[in-house]
């Protein structure tokens, strides 16, 4: 799901070069769509698979900053050494320094859109919030309500998901703001998409009776869900209240349909091997492909679509991949040689296949 996800935000920019039709701008920007979306359900669902193991009552305790600590050391030395490649590439192309202390608090799209430098990480931003809020809920639920945390979460991921809904609609109704820079980007009304990967979290923690059955079903309804959704922007004008509202959760429902089937697979077949990679590679690659855009469109203005489209996929795959082994594997090894017994659950055992693949989430 994973390497899905960043597969179709690669397809969606090389699709840029390769802009000769509607139909395959159209298919570029629904493939940037779903595959920040499914990034999204799936960090939910490991995220909130994490917190539900560690503060389970039964559990030996984690506390809130010991939690958020390994967080930030995942995810924050990555974002800030792409933030300041961003800010000398910006320099480069413009001449000015870009304005950045908004973006060291992850509040550049807070409750408005972000800005044109470093636009990509509005996605980071959602999910950076989305850390820092439901532990503080499931923390809260273990503290006042640890006879009754399964209910108490529960009703905190229902609420949240239809408190965001009900804010967005009402927002949508009364402002018509424009689906992209009005609504998907902001970091207020996208919160509730990280969530359905809580739900499905939920499910299979409390109930794996239910989680598992017919999940090839599951997954189908899934599928057929996120393909419906994906075609309204076919049929309906940009402006449409149903892709404004109903469109977003019904594109987080279908992805948290696809878990249980994925869930499933304990085994990678010989052939995965790239997958694996790809997965492992998708946070570097995903910061550092539209800087990769704009230094070949900059460096190779004349290329042909086809050139320039190969340059950026093979560049963007190559630096992905050394930044992974050389920067962001090292940090995370070290964090990880440092951890204290009780934080031994958050990650759960794996198959050593793909136990770098769950390491991620951790």
């Amino acid at each position: 799901m994973r390497a899905g996800a960043i597969a179709l935000v690669l397809f969606s920019h090389t699709a840029i070069w390769l802009r000769g039709s509607a139909v395959c701008i159209r298919a570029g920007v629904i493939g940037a769509y779903l595959g920040v979306e499914l990034f999204f359900v799936l960090s939910g669902f490991l995220i909130g698979g994490i917190l539900l193991r560690a503060l389970a009552p039964e559990t030996p305790k984690i506390t809130l900053l010991s939690f958020w600590h390994r967080r930030w050391v995942r995810t924050l030395p990555n974002y800030f050494l792409f933030l300041l490649l961003n800010v000398a590439l910006s320099f480069w192309l413009t001449g000015a320094w870009p304005s950045i202390f908004r973006y060291l608090f992850f509040c550049q799209n807070l409750f408005a859109p972000t800005p044109e430098f470093f636009s990509e990480s509005w996605s980071l931003a959602v999910e950076e919030w989305f850390y820092i809020f439901l532990p503080l809920l499931f923390f809260g639920a273990r503290k006042f309500m640890p006879r009754r945390f399964a209910r108490a979460t529960l009703f905190m991921i229902l609420g949240v998901m239809v408190a965001i809904t009900l804010v967005r609609t009402a927002y949508v109704m009364a402002s018509h703001p424009a689906w992209l820079r009005g609504v998907r980007v902001i970091v207020f009304y996208r919160l509730d998409a990280c969530m359905f990967g809580v739900l499905a979290a939920w499910m299979k923690f409390f109930r794996p009776n239910v989680w598992s059955q017919r999940p090839s079903i599951t997954c189908l309804l899934g599928l057929a869900l996120l393909a419906f959704i994906c075609s309204l922007p076919f049929s309906l004008p940009a402006d449409s209240l149903v892709l404004h509202t109903i469109g977003f959760p019904g594109t987080s429902l279908g992805a948290a349909l696809l878990l249980p089937a994925l869930d499933r697979w304990s085994v990678m077949p010989r052939w995965g091997l790239p997958v694996v990679k790809l997965s492992l590679w998708s946070y570097s690659l995903y910061l550092i492909n539209m800087s990769i855009f704009a230094i070949v469109g900059r460096v190779f203005p004349t290329a042909g679509a086809l050139t320039s489209a190969a340059l950026f996929v093979s560049s963007s795959l190559a630096l992905a991949a050394l930044n992974y082994r050389l920067f962001e594997k090292p940090i995370t090894d070290l964090r990880d040689r440092h951890r204290r017994p009780a934080e031994s659950l958050v990650l759960p055992p794996a198959n050593p296949t793909l136990a770098r693949v769950v390491d991620l989430a951790g």
